[in-house]
Order: C-alpha cells, then structure tokens, then sequence
C-alpha cells in the first residue's frame, strides 16, 4: 500500500475518531454551551490537521473564521474566531479579518463553495489583503460550512508548503466542515443537545 492511500485509510479512521470525541466534547456538564462549541470545534480542526499532516507530509494549521458586526452594516467581516491552538504563538497572534469577498477565506464565505489554492505566490489576489503571510503558509483550502441552509463560517486549512493540495483534498476538509456545522447547529438549538 503506498504512502498515500494509507494515509488515506488514517484520515478515514481519523475523521471517526473525531466525531466520537467531539460527541463526548459536547456531552460533558462541567462545560457552559458557549465552551463546548469551541471545545469540540478545536478537537475537529485538530483532527483536520492530523489528518492533512499525515496526507501531504507537511505540517497544516486549521481555523474558522466566522462573521462579525463591522462599523458599515453593508459589509460583512470575516474574523479567525477558533483556533486549534497547536500553531505557534505568534502566527495565533496575527489576527485576520476579511471582507467577505476578501482572500481564500472570503471568496469561499461569499460563494458557498471551497476553494483550494496550491501555490498563494501565484493567486496573489487570495492575500492581497495581507503582507507577510509567507511566514506562516504558502498553500490552503477553504471550506464554507453551513447552518439551518446559510453559510455560517468558513474553515481554513493553511499549510507552509507549497503544491500540497488538490481537488480531492477539497472534499477531504469538507467532511471536517460539515462536522463543525454539525456542532454549531447543535449549540444554536439546544433542545437537540
């Protein structure tokens, strides 16, 4: 079996176990229903990187951005809201904020459809938006989750490397998408919980 499709074979186990933990994230009573949606959403996008990691063999660093108010009530902001937690300090400190019609994040929220950019140093519209950002990833897919039928946000899968993704990663993170929706629709009607 070669080195990728076992990694696929992981990502499938992977993405199981995810759902078991993120289950039993949000059943736990020591945690108010605010802190079990961020909980099991950083134990999912953990599990989105382990699964990536092992995939394209270079370390990747997810996060969701999700709307926030902004000053012009015409333009919707983007704002990195979650995080894994297991990049470094200071790429955790470099806050991102897009309109929504603003980098890979942006034009994935407006659409409602992921987009994968293998190479940002050739898709220099993606980070027009931002200096520096070669520091912390050179590739990455965006993928639009949705609750009650609205996008509600959008994950970002970012890696350092370059040409490490593909179509197929695309519908890879979009299962990790679709279980952060998941959760987030769960804390929005609790009578579901």
């Amino acid at each position: 079996m070669n080195r990728r499709v076992r990694a696929l074979v992981d990502c499938r186990e992977i993405l199981h176990d995810t759902i078991h933990e993120a289950r039993d994230e949000l059943k736990l009573t020591n945690l108010a229903i605010a802190g079990r949606e961020v909980v099991a959403s950083r134990r999912i996008l953990v599990g989105l990187e382990r699964c990536f990691t092992r995939l394209v063999g270079a370390r990747c660093q997810a996060s969701i951005m999700l709307p926030v108010l902004s000053s012009d009530p015409r333009t919707m902001i983007l704002r990195t809201t979650i995080r894994s937690l297991t990049e470094p300090v200071d790429r955790r400190e470099f806050e991102t904020r897009l309109c929504e019609d603003q980098g890979l994040a942006g034009k994935a929220f407006k659409t409602g459809r992921p987009i994968c950019c293998s190479d940002f140093d050739k898709e220099k519209d993606f980070f027009a938006v931002r200096e520096g950002y070669e520091k912390y990833y050179r590739s990455g897919i965006a993928c639009p989750f949705k609750v009650n039928g609205k996008v509600y946000g959008v994950v970002n899968l970012d890696c350092k490397e370059k040409d490490v993704f593909d179509d197929k990663s695309e519908v890879m993170a979009q299962c990790f998408g679709d279980l952060i929706a998941l959760v987030h629709q769960l804390m929005l009607d609790p009578r579901k919980n």
